[in-house]
């Protein structure tokens, strides 16, 4: 089965996150299963594999030419909607997976069926009026959630199935031998929870923390960043590929956010390693964190914050707990990456037979408990 995935963002090395990671980490768990994969993704103009691009565009004509940067063929070039139809010529996919997150997946989804192949749609997200609200248009896609959140959100709002897999986390590419010293926010936006970060971090001026950056070129942090850098107990670092650069430092993972997180991928990542998680309670974040942390209402004030940080941080048995609570919700039979790759594979080969049957997703989906709150 040859697998295209495809996404109006830019992608790794150039664009670093949690919903990057995540089909990367499909992309090698299929591509070890014997799945010839590939990438369709937008082209950031900056660096060196943006010049390497750029000169091959230029020499061949090519407008989306392909790089193996990841260990794929990864397609980058403006306009990743506009590419589609010559990208699954050449790549020839059994199967189009679109990577439903913001700007216009939507239109690359609608763009995709229109190829004639199998195609999937992957929610990563709950705002699904930022996908372009034309969701019903997709009558013939295969849905799959990345939490049980997102499906259930999904189906209230446009009464249809979503199967389930959780983004895949490679427990060899983020452990670490030991806890650091530090608090880590790990991508610092405002709906992330970087106010309330940096708030924290004023008043305990005892206590390190790093800001990791992720999304690169992100205006909302400009004011964010100044504040920040003013705070002397404060590191503000820039995105990395290995995460295992910031967990060396880490005794503790902050996620205050302030938004419907589906998920919450750097949650599991941390708690590989035995880190606790201090979070909201919002989304899905609530399932990714489990009784490895604690878990606070995203409007609390600053003091209960303080509070619970505090009884992490200054506490030793309590620092202890959560850690084994974390390294044992870690191990969870749910949250293991083949099985995650199990359930891909099993939804990408019933979407291709779907396909050639000529049914309609719910013929199938409706069928299947698992796969749903």
């Amino acid at each position: 089965m040859r697998i295209l995935f495809c996404t109006t963002r830019g992608y790794l090395p150039q664009c670093v996150g949690g919903s990057e990671w995540s089909t990367h980490m499909l992309c090698q768990g299929l591509s070890r299963r014997g799945h010839p994969v590939a990438v369709l993704s937008d082209l950031h103009s900056n660096g060196l594999l943006a010049l390497r691009n750029r000169i091959t565009r230029k020499l061949t004509g090519n407008p989306f030419p392909a790089d193996r940067a990841m260990g794929y063929p990864v397609y980058r070039g403006w306009g990743s909607t506009q590419g589609i139809t010559a990208i699954a010529d050449r790549f020839r996919p059994d199967v189009i997976v679109v990577v439903g997150t913001a700007p216009g997946p939507i239109d690359l989804a609608l763009a995709a069926l229109k190829t004639g192949i199998p195609v999937a749609y992957q929610l990563r997200d709950v705002e699904f009026h930022l996908h372009g609200d034309r969701i019903l248009e997709l009558s013939d896609v295969q849905f799959i959630a990345n939490s049980d959140f997102t499906a259930k959100r999904f189906l209230e709002r446009y009464d249809l199935l979503a199967e389930v897999v959780l983004p895949p986390v490679e427990p060899e590419k983020c452990r670490i031998n030991r806890p650091g010293n530090s608090v880590l926010m790990v991508n610092p936006d405002p709906k992330k929870g970087g106010e309330i970060a940096v708030t924290l971090a004023e008043h305990r001026p005892d206590i390190p923390f790093i800001f990791q950056e992720s999304w690169q070129n992100n205006a909302r942090l400009s004011a964010l960043k100044a504040r920040a850098m003013s705070c002397p107990n404060i590191e503000w670092r820039a995105p990395v590929m290995d995460i295992r650069r910031a967990f060396a430092d880490t005794r503790l993972l902050l996620a205050p956010s302030q938004w419907e997180e589906a998920w919450g991928r750097v949650a599991t990542e941390a708690q590989v390693s035995g880190i606790p998680v201090l979070a909201s309670n919002i989304g899905g974040l609530s399932q990714a964190v489990g009784p490895g942390g604690i878990l606070l209402a995203p409007d609390v004030g600053i003091e209960t914050w303080l509070a619970a940080l505090d009884s992490i941080w200054c506490d030793g048995s309590h620092w202890n707990a959560l850690s084994a609570q974390a390294l044992e919700y870690a191990a969870r039979d749910e949250i293991q990456p083949e099985r995650q790759i199990d359930k891909m594979i099993s939804i990408l080969d019933d979407c291709i037979r779907r396909r050639n049957s000529h049914l309609k997703p719910g013929h199938l989906c409706s069928q299947k408990s698992e796969s749903h709150p």
